[in-house]
C-alpha cells in the first residue's frame, strides 16, 4: 500500500504514514487507485520527451534542446515516485542529448577559430 498523500510505500496494515504522519484511513486497504500513487504521471512523459529530443536532434536542434530540458525536469519530478525507471531513462536521454549538443557546439567553435 502507498500513502495517499506523499506516495511512500507502507505496510498493508498501516494506519498512519511514517513519512508524512497523515492518516491512511481514506484509502481502502488492498485496493490501489490513481490517488494512492501521486507523481506516477511524470515517468512516461519524461521518457517520451527523451526520445522525441533525439528525433529533433539533426534538423531542429533548438526544439530538441527544449524537449531535452523538459525530459530532465519531468524526470526529476518523477524520480522519487513509482515508475522512476522511466523517469531515469528520460533524464539520461535528455542529458545525453544536451551533452552531445554541447560537444558539437564546442567542436564548431574550435574549428571556426582554427580557420576551417
Amino acid at each position: 500500500m502507498y500513502c495517499p498523500h506523499c506516495g511512500k510505500s507502507l505496510a498493508d496494515e498501516a494506519v498512519v504514514c511514517v513519512s508524512c504522519g497523515r492518516p491512511t484511513s481514506s484509502a481502502t486497504p488492498g485496493v490501489q487507485d490513481s490517488r494512492e500513487l501521486p507523481g506516477t504521471q511524470y515517468g512516461i512523459p519524461s521518457l517520451v520527451c527523451g526520445i522525441v529530443c533525439w528525433v529533433f536532434s539533426f534538423w531542429l536542434w533548438p526544439v530538441g534542446a527544449v524537449v531535452a530540458i523538459a525530459a530532465i525536469v519531468l524526470g526529476a519530478m518523477g524520480v522519487r515516485r513509482r515508475g522512476r525507471g522511466l523517469a531515469v531513462a528520460g533524464i539520461a536521454l535528455g542529458g545525453l542529448f544536451l551533452s552531445e549538443l554541447l560537444f558539437y557546439a564546442c567542436l564548431g567553435v574550435a574549428l571556426f577559430s582554427a580557420g576551417f
